[in-house]
């Protein structure tokens, strides 16, 4: 279970720093309306605050069924 946790809490770090949809609009962004409607764009989606909310929300999923794994066996 241990070992289970750490790969699962290493590919969620992974994840959470990894560029995905959100900075290909702050990006798209940025090249075609300039660096200040960029910023304006990143600061309303809050990309990072997401990610570590769902990071956070599976590793507790996983607590929780490891844990009813052992009650129910």
């Amino acid at each position: 279970m241990l070992t289970s946790l750490i790969g699962f809490t290493l590919v969620a770090a992974l994840l959470t720093v990894s560029p995905g949809p959100d900075f290909a609009v702050v990006l798209r962004t940025a090249l075609g309306s300039g660096r200040r409607a960029a910023l304006c764009r990143a600061l309303g989606q809050r990309p990072r605050v997401r990610r570590l909310d769902q990071a956070t929300g599976g590793v507790l999923v996983a607590l929780g069924a490891a844990v009813g794994w052992e009650v129910a066996r």
